[in-house]
């Protein structure tokens, strides 16, 4: 079985270098080709085409393509699965770090008949913001046991699609990973979610980049409603007040309720924000640069799986 591997890059001379090391030190198994690893690098003003031009000359199955100005995800993507050979891709985020087998950990599950994707278990990294730290981690929480509990999902950090399901994604898209794994169930694959297959990301530092990310992502997924005639259940609130019942008391037990009833109040700003954005037809596929995630280098650390 082969693989390339997809990163979508803007301005990541921070952490490009130090995640193809990860992905270099990944362990090697006999059953997995890694055919190529495709970067795309959108519109990059920094050092980024430099970084992995030096590296290609001595890793020539890395690939770089540069768009000379940003043109949203949905365009990498498509230069990615365009540019693709191998049987399976698999698409990360260059602001990743990949604990130590992930990737083995995601083409095992995809591995079979009628698997069309399967999404990664993300964590945060605890930077510096306290209170921040602690809504980014009930925010991944409580991604995380969504695809444990109703509905196995993929996210755009991380995740490995079949080759072929998806050739092109409309440039106008917002969330290009909640489009395919619309396309992938329309299609009758089935899609998994590995909790083993782990990395870990940086949120937003502050609570005006969270909001405008949630922002963005409910916008989307609102636009992609309006495309397909489906949505993921991740948009409804419903399933989101049952994952807040379900956790209300350990929040309680732990002394954080106060942490959630903030989560639960940036989470409704953001909704309301993106049903104003759904009336005026806003969708902005382009998206607003995250800076604070900008700004933190990832080490090149060696991080080990637990089982889950």
């Amino acid at each position: 079985m082969s693989y390339d591997i997809g990163i979508p890059a803007f301005n990541e001379e921070r952490n490009i270098a130090n995640l193809l090391t990860n992905i270099f030190n990944q362990e090697k198994n006999e059953n997995y080709t890694l055919k190529s690893i495709i970067i795309v690098s959108s519109g990059s003003t920094d050092r980024t085409v430099e970084i992995v031009n030096r590296i290609a000359k001595d890793k020539p199955f890395v690939k770089l393509i540069i768009e000379d100005e940003r043109k949203g995800q949905a365009s990498a993507y498509n230069l990615i699965l365009k540019n693709s050979i191998a049987d399976y891709v698999v698409i990360m985020d260059a602001d990743i770090r990949l604990f130590e087998n992930s990737i083995n950990e995601l083409l095992k599950l995809i591995n079979h008949e009628g698997i069309g994707a399967v999404g990664g278990h993300s964590l945060p990294i605890l930077y510096s913001n306290h209170f921040m730290n602690n809504i980014s981690m009930i925010f991944y929480c409580f991604h995380n046991l969504f695809s444990i509990l109703y509905q196995p999902k993929i996210s755009g950090k991380f995740f490995a699609l079949k080759n072929g399901i998806i050739k092109k994604i409309p440039l106008n898209i917002n969330c290009s990973d909640a489009y395919i794994q619309i396309l992938t169930d329309l299609k009758n694959f089935t899609i998994k979610y590995s909790k083993i297959a782990t990395i870990i990301a940086v949120p937003p530092q502050t609570i005006t980049e969270f909001i405008k990310e949630q922002r963005r992502i409910y916008t989307g997924h609102f636009q992609l409603q309006k495309i397909t005639g489906q949505m993921t259940k991740t948009t409804s609130f419903i399933y989101l007040l049952k994952l807040i019942i379900k956790s209300f008391r350990y929040f309680i037990i732990k002394k954080k309720i106060h942490y959630l009833l903030a989560f639960i109040f940036l989470k409704l700003i953001s909704n309301c924000l993106s049903y104003y954005d759904v009336i005026r037809g806003n969708y902005r596929p382009i998206w607003e640069v995250i800076e604070s995630t900008k700004k933190v280098e990832l080490k090149n650390v060696k991080l080990k799986l637990k089982n889950q």
